[in-house]
């Protein structure tokens, strides 16, 4: 997980916060050294299949799976954790669900 500026969205995509709009964002899958798909996260939690819940650093986070969308590596900050791999493969999995794959 890093700090990404991920900039100002329209609508009801998700923002980032501050001068250079940035938010946590989970990294899912690289697709090479310049782009990757990325999952926004947030402390405000959510129940439904749109979201998944889990803790970083000892604080309950929520991935905010339908806002998942193509990053560029420029757009990352600085690292701030990872998730664990049960985590990991539960959100996969609840991704798989929600796009129907």
């Amino acid at each position: 997980m890093f700090w990404a500026s991920i900039g100002v969205n329209i609508g009801y995509e998700q923002d980032g916060k501050g001068e250079i709009f940035s938010r946590p964002v989970l990294i899912v899958k690289k697709y090479g050294k310049n782009i990757f798909f990325g999952i926004p996260l947030s402390t405000k939690i959510k129940e439904g299949s749109f979201f998944f819940d889990f803790y970083l650093n000892r604080q309950k986070s929520n991935a905010l799976l339908v806002q998942g969308r193509t990053y560029d590596s420029k757009r990352l900050e600085n690292k701030i954790g990872k998730i664990s791999k049960e985590d990991f493969i539960k959100l996969k999995i609840k991704l798989r669900e929600l796009l129907n794959l």
